[in-house]
C-alpha cells in the first residue's frame, strides 16, 4: 500500500483510495495522474485535507462500501453503484476503447457485445464491463492489468478486450515497440462515460464532505485551474 497525504492546516485528513489506472492516476514517480490532479487541486479549494492511499481496485470499492475511505477514484456511474455510493460532480470525460490484434479480429459495427460472435473476450478485473458480458452470456479470461491484456491479444490468447482509449494506447507505446501498429481500435466506442469519485454513506459526514468537495471543483472550472491541469496533459474534452 502506498499513502500520500496533503495535510492542510486545522483540518481532518480524509481518505481517498485508487488504484493503478495512468494516466488517471498513478503511484509511479514522475507518472502521469490527471484525475488525481484534479482532485488534489478541487480539495485544495474546498479546504479538504487529502489522504491518498493505493490498492486493488475491488479493494478500493469494498473500503468506500464499509466507510473506510470517504471516496475512491475514477469511477463510471452504473445503476448498481448509483444505489451503493453517492456521486459528486464530473470529474472528466471517459472513451473505451475495443481493442484488438492485427489479423484476429476486425473492426465491427457493433450494436451489441453479441455481435462479435464466438470470440475469446478479455475482462480485466473491477471493470464495469465484466458485468455486461456476464448479463449476455459471453464468457471471458479474467486479467489483471492492461499490460497482460494487451500481451494476450499480442500472443492470440484472447482476441478482444475493452479498456480506456488513453490508458491502453499509453502503455502500449511502452510495451509494444515497433509492433504498436498491430494494436487496432474498433471504431465505435465501448462507452462514451464521465468518470467521478464513488463516495461512500457510511464514512463519517460523507455528505457534507462531499458538498465541500463539489464547491471545491466548481472553484477549480471557473478559475482556469482545471483547464490548465487538461492542457498539461494534451487532454481536449
Amino acid at each position: 500500500m502506498l499513502i500520500f497525504s496533503i495535510a492542510l492546516l486545522h483540518a481532518q485528513s480524509v481518505i481517498f483510495n485508487t488504484s493503478e489506472w495512468e494516466p488517471y492516476t498513478t503511484a509511479k514517480p514522475g507518472g502521469k495522474a490527471v484525475v488525481t490532479e484534479i482532485i488534489m487541486a478541487a480539495c485544495s479549494a474546498g479546504n479538504i485535507a487529502f489522504d491518498l492511499r493505493f490498492f486493488p481496485w475491488e479493494r478500493c470499492e469494498q473500503n468506500v462500501q464499509n466507510g473506510m475511505a470517504f471516496a475512491a477514484f475514477p469511477y463510471r456511474i452504473t445503476e448498481e453503484r448509483s444505489v451503493k455510493y453517492y456521486f459528486p460532480d464530473v470529474l472528466i470525460t471517459s472513451r473505451g476503447g475495443i481493442f484488438y490484434w492485427e489479423g484476429r479480429g476486425s473492426d465491427i459495427d457493433w450494436l451489441s457485445l453479441k455481435d462479435f460472435g464466438n470470440v475469446r473476450w478479455g475482462g480485466l478485473q473491477g471493470y464495469w464491463y465484466r458485468d455486461e458480458l456476464k448479463k449476455l452470456g459471453i464468457k471471458y479470461d479474467s486479467i489483471a492489468t492492461t499490460e497482460q491484456a494487451i500481451l494476450m491479444l499480442k500472443s492470440g490468447r484472447i482476441q478482444y478486450f475493452i479498456e480506456d482509449e488513453l490508458v491502453c494506447k499509453m502503455i502500449a507505446e511502452r510495451i509494444l515497440g515497433n509492433e504498436i501498429g498491430k494494436l487496432k481500435m474498433v471504431t465505435k466506442p465501448a462507452n462514451v462515460s464521465t468518470l467521478h469519485l464513488i463516495v461512500s454513506k457510511q464514512y463519517p459526514d460523507s455528505r457534507a464532505l462531499l458538498d465541500q468537495f463539489n464547491k471545491g471543483l466548481a472553484i477549480i472550472k471557473r478559475n482556469g485551474v482545471y483547464a490548465g491541469i487538461l492542457k498539461k496533459y494534451g487532454i481536449k474534452y
